[in-house]
């Protein structure tokens, strides 16, 4: 069926789609593949301004209402006034930093940096330097890639010497040994380490388990409990969910969407993926409803999660 429109924007995935930006002409960070924005989230052609996961990946969604509500109010500031105040200076990124947002400042007032690690470090701090002077410091027990750190910036603007221009020294991550860490070479030489990325959330916590003699040691690094209990899943019995759509005839839409009640064990997916494959329905259908009981001998049944009417 077609239906005729202006304009088709879709929203999938997590990688920032900016090719209106780049027909604009706008300037794209090749690292966040999303436009290169100034504290005030404003891009490189005045008046035009960005916000959320077309700007950068965010964890959680709190973080992209909240960047939102800023961009609100930067936007009506250029609205009221005509301009925002000049950003140029350059953020740098040091050892250890990916990329961070904004890339530019001010230096005139306060702003919200938010940054990405290269690879998981622990014991770490995240320094922001201006001239040589600690502008926010930043201890934290873990950071990891997947999970991006924010902090309150101060300007240092007053902290300048006289006559020299302003500039901004690298944003560094910076690691240091835990006791933790010394202790992992006490273990015998039957003693196995296997790393895990933990799924259940955003945060990805990079997961290390400790194995002797078919016995789990010990379980570091989670940030939840939920870490610990998924590592000891999947060294026991990993699972699976799975969200899929099935065939429907006669409705106003051609699919429903369908997912698991419960995870599968982890060499069940393709053959549970073939049983959904097979499945085709009549509209109307109705959310809840349950398609394939005890698919594939399993305790999970595959159920309906969107009403499709019939056309």
């Amino acid at each position: 069926k077609e239906y005729s429109c202006d304009t088709l924007i879709l929203s999938v995935g997590l990688i920032p789609e900016n090719k209106l930006l780049e027909d604009a002409g706008i300037v794209i960070d090749p690292k966040t593949h999303g436009a290169v924005v100034d504290e005030n989230l404003q891009t490189s052609i005045p008046g035009v301004f960005s916000a959320g996961n077309v700007l950068h990946v965010h964890d959680l969604v709190d973080f992209v209402s909240l960047e939102a509500e800023a961009l609100a109010r930067h936007a009506a500031e250029y609205i009221q006034k005509g301009d925002v105040p000049h950003c140029g200076l350059d953020i740098l990124c040091g050892d250890g930093i990916g990329h961070t947002v904004p890339q530019k400042v001010s230096g005139e007032r306060n702003f919200n940096l938010s940054l990405r690690v290269r690879k998981p470090m622990r014991g770490c701090r995240i320094v922001v330097r201006q001239n040589g002077r600690e502008a926010a410091v930043k201890t934290m027990k873990k950071a990891i890639p997947a999970g991006c750190t924010a902090e309150r910036t101060r300007s240092s603007r007053k902290n300048n010497e006289k006559g020299n221009p302003r500039r901004n020294d690298p944003v560094s991550g910076t690691r240091r040994e835990t006791g933790q860490e010394r202790r992992t070479g006490g273990f015998s030489r039957r003693t196995m380490k296997r790393k895990f990325t933990c799924i259940v959330c955003p945060n990805g916590c990079e997961i290390e388990a400790d194995i002797e003699k078919d016995q789990v040691v010990s379980i570091t690094g989670q940030g939840c409990p939920r870490g610990r209990q998924y590592v000891l899943q999947e060294l026991t019995a990993p699972a699976r969910t799975i969200a899929s759509s099935v065939l429907v005839r006669g409705g106003v839409l051609p699919v429903a969407s369908v997912r698991l009640t419960k995870p599968v064990p982890k060499d069940m997916i393709f053959h549970v993926m073939d049983a959904i494959r097979n499945v085709v329905l009549t509209a109307p259908v109705s959310a809840g409803t349950v398609v394939l009981r005890g698919v594939c001998g399993t305790d999970s049944d595959v159920i309906v999660t969107k009403n499709v009417p019939a056309a």
